[in-house]
């Protein structure tokens, strides 16, 4: 029988199963003339199942975009931080300036590493979630951002790897902080992520993950055109975009209701 040991919120232990019964529905031999998943009492409870599980509303998460950089701003400048802030620091606005997922900064690689004055872009020499034949391999762009030095991602990469010169033994870009500074996995990088998020004080449902969704949709939002969202975010199709990534923060959904009132 399904073991959900690790799920703690009543409406996901209800939805893991009720998957485990429909999924075991398609399976399983039919009883007499009728499919398990036709028996009435089965639906009976499916749609129990089903009006227990209320709608949850998608996270909207461009707000926390600039929560998150205001926070940036607070902090000292980055050669003055210590290796742990630095390392939250460049996990952020790696995360928010390139949309790459956990896996694709964990293999950022200084061997593979295009450096500009004005900016720096990393090839991924491994395979990642949108490898497949044919396809380039992944190009992880970042621009300098002379505006404000606190938020510039090439200022804070070059200041990251200055820092680890002393200790570092690998060619991956981010390590761990305690010895033997090995390469950090994925997992890392989504604990930082959440790490800095805290610290911003943003809600801790807010993922990782949800950085790559709030990045590429304040991107659309500011009017950048499509293709090159699906480019910077290594996306075939828009409708992966439109589909899981876009929370538009609600902004001109008035006009529709005002343009009733005022006739």
């Amino acid at each position: 029988m399904y073991q959900d040991t690790q799920i703690q919120e009543p409406w996901q232990r209800m939805h893991a199963f009720a998957t485990g019964v429909s999924g075991g529905a398609g399976s399983m031999h039919p009883i007499g003339p009728v499919a398990l998943g036709k028996l009435p009492i089965v639906s009976r409870f499916m749609k129990g199942v089903f009006r227990m599980n209320t709608p949850q509303p998608k996270l909207c998460t461009t707000r926390k975009v600039q929560v998150a950089l205001d926070h940036l701003k607070r902090l000292r400048p980055v050669e003055e931080l210590s290796l742990r802030e630095i390392s939250g620091n460049l996990v952020l606005l790696l995360a928010l300036t390139s949309a790459a997922r956990a896996h694709e900064l964990a293999a950022l690689d200084l061997d593979h590493l295009t450096e500009k004055e004005d900016s720096w872009e990393f090839t991924l020499a491994v395979h990642v979630k949108q490898s497949r034949p044919g396809h380039p391999a992944r190009k992880i762009y970042l621009p300098a951002y002379p505006v404000n030095r606190k938020l510039c991602v090439v200022t804070t990469v070059r200041a990251y790897r200055a820092r680890t010169i002393a200790i570092r033994q690998f060619l991956k870009l981010l390590l761990a902080l305690i010895a033997p500074h090995a390469p950090i996995s994925s997992q890392t990088v989504s604990r930082w992520l959440r790490n800095i998020l805290k610290l911003a004080e943003i809600n801790p449902t807010f993922t990782g993950h949800s950085t790559r969704s709030a990045s590429t949709t304040a991107a659309a939002e500011a009017g950048i055109p499509l293709e090159l969202i699906l480019e910077a975010a290594d996306w075939s199709s828009a409708g992966t975009f439109r589909a899981h990534y876009l929370r538009p923060t609600g902004i001109g959904k008035e006009t529709f209701a005002n343009s009733v009132i005022s006739g």
